[in-house]
């Protein structure tokens, strides 16, 4: 007996945002049933055979989520029905009502590709919990395709401002897109195949190395700069993350490198380590030369005669006020040397940072991403769970209708020749009757 609580739940199911077509050409049966169709569905086509039936889903394809259908109808039956549906859509879930001797006509609705089936008569309980574990699973089915095309647009936007490596758990290359093979001048079939360590930098220490691998195969995130060898032998830098790739079960399956190059930022940070340097190593030579320019005036004023002195102490304390002056010129020009490099080195800092919270967001896109197609290999894991379910399903109840159906032919054969019986009993009869008379 079908309980209230069922009752209930139904009508806050699936079903309740659902629109059904039901086909029966019964007349009362469809009245009935129909009837309480429409308690539960949001909105209920009726059809009284396969060309009304066909009529109404053209007329309202987008708006049909699911069709029940009898297989016996005038016009247009049941199986007819389903292949013209089938001709424009093979995904729209359809359940057929049949009876037990049908199952020639039951193999054919199968190969046509119905969700289901119900033996007559229907149990009104029970054919509404199908269409709701059918109608599940079809929005399931739309979630994982919509979900699908948004992770690929999402990897072709990240495939565009970002470089990506994936690789096995041996550390064998498995995929690499485009902008990193423009960065290491190795085309696409160079790299697959081969061990990451083909774009190792020989500068890259052990220890490193070593810390890295470390880290991933223990499950976690790892991030930081590389410097790598690209095909010609020279270096490009990239601000890598390297993601640890999950299935169901919760192992390991590989690895996904993403980041971006930062090879011109390295080498204008380096440039300009350069030139403070440089700036450093010239004012240190230019203030010695200083210096000694002026001990050797001091020196050659002391050399001269008593009699030049005086003349020559005007000069050389115009030169010493001279030199100071240019000293002093110096130290400006200096301070705004050293404020030009203060600037360069915030504007670097700037940068550094902008490209560090550019790289923040493109990491949690990659870690939803990641868990999203986790869901969704469970998701279709448990798809396919149910799927083999429906197919035993399936192949039991076509067993039980071969068993049925032989039980019946022994039964029909039986009544024949008991009616064989009964006609050469009463044929004897007849006989005894006459000859009696």
């Amino acid at each position: 007996m079908d309980s209230p609580t069922d009752q209930t739940d139904l009508k806050h199911s699936i079903i309740n945002k659902s629109t059904i077509l039901y086909v029966e050409d019964e007349n009362i049966l469809r009245e009935e049933i129909s009837n309480l169709l429409q308690g539960f569905f949001q909105k209920v086509f009726i059809a009284s055979n396969g060309e009304e039936a066909l009529a109404l889903y053209e007329k309202n394809k987008i708006q049909i989520d699911i069709i029940l259908t009898d297989i016996n109808m005038p016009k247009m039956n049941g199986i007819e029905l389903i292949s013209q549906i089938r001709q424009k859509d093979m995904n729209l879930p359809i359940l057929i009502c049949t009876a037990f001797n049908e199952s020639k006509i039951l193999i054919k609705a199968i190969k046509l590709g119905v969700s289901d089936y119900i033996i007559k008569p229907l149990q009104m309980i029970t054919t509404l919990k199908i269409c709701a574990k059918i109608l599940t699973i079809r929005k399931n089915e739309l979630l994982v395709e919509k979900q699908m095309k948004e992770l690929e647009d999402l990897k072709s936007i990240l495939e565009d401002e970002n470089f990506i490596i994936e690789t096995n758990l041996e550390h064998i290359i498995t995929h690499v897109n485009p902008l990193l093979c423009k960065a290491s001048g190795y085309e696409e079939k160079e790299l697959l195949g081969q061990r990451n360590s083909i774009l190792k930098h020989p500068d890259t220490s052990k220890t490193f190395a070593d810390n890295l691998w470390k880290t991933i195969n223990s499950g976690e995130k790892w991030q930081g700069k590389i410097k790598n060898l690209a095909k010609d032998g020279s270096t490009f830098y990239t601000k890598t993350t390297i993601l640890p790739i999950f299935n169901e079960n919760g192992d390991i399956t590989k690895f996904l490198s993403t980041g971006t190059l930062i090879t011109s930022e390295e080498e204008e940070k380096q440039n300009l380590k350069r030139l403070i340097l440089q700036h450093k190593g010239e004012k240190l030579k230019y203030e010695s030369n200083i210096q000694q320019k002026i001990q050797e005036e001091v020196n050659n004023a002391l050399a001269n005669s008593s009699n030049q002195r005086n003349e020559e102490n005007k000069k050389l304390i115009q030169l010493v006020n001279d030199l100071d002056e240019e000293i002093k010129r110096l130290r400006n020009k200096n301070i705004d040397n050293n404020s030009r490099v203060f600037t360069s080195e915030k504007k670097l800092q700037d940068t550094m940072t902008r490209f560090d919270n550019m790289q923040i967001a493109y990491q949690k896109k990659i870690s939803g991403m990641n868990s999203t197609i986790q869901t969704l290999a469970k998701k279709f894991e448990d798809l396919i769970k149910k799927t083999k379910l429906t197919v035993n399903k399936l192949e039991k109840s076509q067993d039980s209708i071969s068993i049925l159906q032989g039980y019946i032919d022994d039964y029909r054969k039986k009544i024949s020749d008991l009616e064989d019986v009964i006609a050469s009993y009463e044929k004897e009869l007849q006989e005894l009757k006459s000859n009696k008379y």
